[in-house]
């Protein structure tokens, strides 16, 4: 009997010991299921992160994004972004904010703004690192604890926006009940704010790229500008100096003159195509809705001495209208016209054809040649400044007539390119709105 109960007692030991064994199994299935979860929610804000960061144009609508996603993966009510000056380094409120509930936290939306940067964000860009209060009302550096703890702000942190080892800015966020420091959550914001430090490279980068260009535009401009008067007054001197003296000079001497005023006539065709590429890179566009006819037109009565000079043909369909400059567009279509006139064999008579047709909700054009080609390897390179990839006395250029037109499509929002003409000589191709 006594054997019976020891063996029932062991019995009950042992089935307790199983249940005990798979209640911990269950225990640390479900913490390492909820570590996997967390994991990859947190992987997920990340990509959300740097999926933003990537299509953004500007450094706002980055900060915006992250700000959201942020509140919405902590379940916090409250986000607001700082941004250093890049000329002075001051750090500066933004107006990008995530608020909850707009009427409860405008007071410290207000607050936030009206004065001199709050310590936490200051903190965190002194020390490039992450900060966390973990109860404001009774944080001694935070100065707007009367304001968040009348709306219910508990716990804040803060994490820097670095650029390389450099602070440009700063996100801060806000709890409605009190959270203890989560170093994981830090070390994922501070991953974040490398993922918005980019950006911000990126958008100064683009900014100064652009300041430059508007710079060497600018210089471009002033410099063809006080180089074509001189070049006139040389040009004149030289004629005239010709002109009186013809009966005076040798043939040689002749010729000399002929030089000199052929080099002058072609340095005042290229400073003429240097203002006209610099003023299409800075002049207001006004587009408009426009009958691409007429303006064809208009750059065929402008090009009416050429035209009849070569004997050249020039068929225009029916064209649709676009959304366009008119006086820009007609500069481009004067430089492709002309270009299908002079770019021909000698003996053959210029035939161009102008379409056009609707095309992926805007409009394609395209100027038909049967001149000389463009060799395939080079039908990039004939679109760069001061490419001339047809050599040769009869084929004079300044190399900026494409150069031209591609900055004006391309200011429209369309694009141009070459390709060969299956009857000989190319197609120019242009995309615009419609």
């Amino acid at each position: 009997m006594r054997g019976r109960i020891d063996e029932a007692r062991a019995l009950r030991e042992e089935l307790e010991a199983e249940r005990n064994a798979r209640r911990e199994a269950e225990r640390i299935a479900e913490e390492n299921a909820r570590a996997l979860y967390d994991r990859q929610d947190e992987l997920e804000l990340l990509e959300m992160v740097a999926a933003s960061s990537n299509e953004a144009t500007a450094i706002e609508p980055a900060l915006g994004a992250a700000i959201v996603y942020v509140c919405a993966h902590m379940r916090w009510p409250v986000g607001h972004a700082y941004l250093a000056d890049p000329g002075s380094g001051a750090l500066m409120p933004t107006g990008v904010w995530y608020l909850e509930d707009e009427p409860r936290f405008a007071a410290f939306l207000d607050a936030t703004e009206q004065r001199v940067v709050p310590g936490l964000p200051t903190r965190v860009v002194e020390a490039g690192q992450p900060a966390w209060v973990a109860d404001v009302a009774t944080e001694p550096d935070f100065g707007r604890a009367d304001v968040a703890t009348a709306a219910g702000l508990r716990s804040g942190f803060a994490f820097p926006v670095l650029m390389g080892t450099q602070t440009v800015g700063a996100l801060e966020f806000f709890s409605d009940r009190i959270t203890e420091p989560d170093p994981v959550l830090l070390a994922l914001m501070a991953q974040i704010g490398v993922q918005l430090g980019r950006v911000v490279e990126r958008e100064r980068a683009r900014a100064e790229l652009e300041r430059s260009n508007a710079d060497l535009e600018a210089f471009a401009y002033l410099a063809s500008h006080d180089l074509a008067e001189p070049l006139r007054a040389v040009a004149g001197f030289v004629s005239l100096l010709g002109r009186r003296y013809t009966d005076q000079l040798d043939e040689e001497g002749r010729e000399i003159i002929g030089y000199a005023v052929d080099g002058v006539q072609r340095m005042q065709a290229m400073i003429d195509d240097l203002l006209l590429y610099s003023r299409s890179g800075t002049v207001d566009l006004r587009p408009v809705p426009v009958a691409t006819g007429d303006v064809v037109a208009a750059a065929l009565r402008d090009l009416a001495p050429r035209l009849a000079e070569t004997g050249a043909q020039v068929e225009v369909g029916e064209l649709p209208a676009v959304q366009a400059d008119p006086p820009q567009l007609q500069r481009v279509f004067q430089n492709l016209l002309s270009n299908a006139i002079k770019y021909t064999a000698p003996d053959v008579e210029p035939r161009v054809l102008v379409s056009g047709r609707r095309a992926d909700g805007g409009c394609e054009l395209a100027v038909a040649d049967n001149g000389i080609g463009i060799d395939p390897r080079n039908a990039e390179r004939v679109f760069e400044m001061f490419a001339r990839v047809h050599g040769g006395a009869e084929y004079r250029g300044t190399g900026l007539g494409l150069a031209i037109c591609r900055r004006i499509v391309e200011r429209h929002g369309g694009r141009v390119w070459v390709e060969p003409n299956p009857g000989g000589g190319s197609v120019f191709r242009l995309t615009l709105p419609r």
